[in-house]
């Protein structure tokens, strides 16, 4: 459609890392409302605030405010009008999930032929990361040597790059991969388990304790399925030492029933959403209270 014959809405984005704004253009936020309307970026006036959570920048504005995160943060909906985040839950049209391993490419890599190492360790942050995740990767070593190409644990001389393409390819070399989330809250998947299951390795997962939902569990270790994660670590030496069922849970799908996710920004329940937020228009789709004890809530 030609931007003439589009609605023009006034957008801004706020509380998002610096980094973000040079890629703006890609976010499936951005690139939904772009196809299908003509955007005027209004950092002053905004009819459509789209929120990140990095600071309260959001306190600054008086419109429509779209929350979104990639974090394992609950959105707070005496703030926000709307939201889009990890959480499995339901609130008329103001929330939609979409989990953050929903923006990562889906598509397979090349399968390595060469995957003689036993596990990978890949984490450059500790500071706000749930202590079982070192520990795992202690248990684990006392069996095998686990080799750690991150910053955390870093046991091999060098840090694997930050691309996502260099990080599937280091795991690549290796039959399984630590996918530990920093933390353990329902409907939390990142890009941990994808990056492993695209280098062909089988991921050892700990997270999201419904991740079944997203991936198919034949697929790869649920350290939730266990009731310690010694009993983890013995499933781990059954299949390090049966080719048969090491290769038997390579040859699963991905995705259960082998349903693959579409992409992001052509994701038709993703669309709908955006789109009937600003089809409301700026007033009409407000769904936050100004008033009673929500306001003295808001000005704290």
């Amino acid at each position: 459609m030609n931007d003439q014959h589009k609605k023009i809405i006034r957008i801004h984005y706020a509380a998002f890392r610096p980094d973000f704004y040079k890629e703006k253009d890609s976010f499936f936020i951005h690139r939904i409302l772009q196809k299908k309307y003509a955007i005027v970026e209004d950092r002053e006036n905004p009819e459509f605030l789209i929120c990140g959570n990095y600071g309260d920048a959001h306190s600054a504005y008086h419109c429509v405010k779209i929350f979104y995160t990639g974090e394992n943060i609950t959105p707070d909906f005496n703030i926000y009008d709307y939201a889009i985040g990890f959480d499995e839950i339901v609130f008329a049209d103001r929330y939609i999930r979409v989990p953050l391993y929903r923006q990562i490419d889906i598509h397979p890599h090349s399968i390595s032929k060469s995957q003689k190492k036993f596990c990978n360790f890949l984490y450059s942050n500790s500071q706000l990361a749930d202590p079982v995740r070192v520990n795992f990767f202690k248990l684990l070593s006392e069996y095998k040597r686990v080799d750690s190409g991150g910053a955390v644990l870093n046991n091999i001389g060098e840090c694997v790059g930050e691309r996502d393409q260099d990080r599937i390819a280091w795991q690549k070399e290796y039959k399984f991969s630590i996918a530990f989330e920093n933390s353990s809250k329902p409907g939390y998947t990142t890009e941990k388990i994808l990056f492993a299951l695209q280098a062909h390795t089988i991921p050892i997962y700990w997270g999201n304790p419904e991740i079944a939902k997203d991936f198919n569990a034949q697929r790869f270790i649920n350290c939730h399925d266990f009731s310690s994660f010694k009993e983890v670590v013995e499933k781990i030496k059954e299949i390090d030492n049966d080719d048969g069922k090491y290769e038997a849970m390579l040859s699963h799908p991905w995705f259960p029933e082998g349903r693959q996710p579409p992409p992001l920004a052509e994701d038709p329940e993703v669309i709908l959403f955006l789109t009937n937020i600003v089809e409301q228009g700026p007033k009409k789709a407000r769904r936050t209270v100004k008033y009673g004890r929500t306001a003295v809530y808001t000005r704290r």
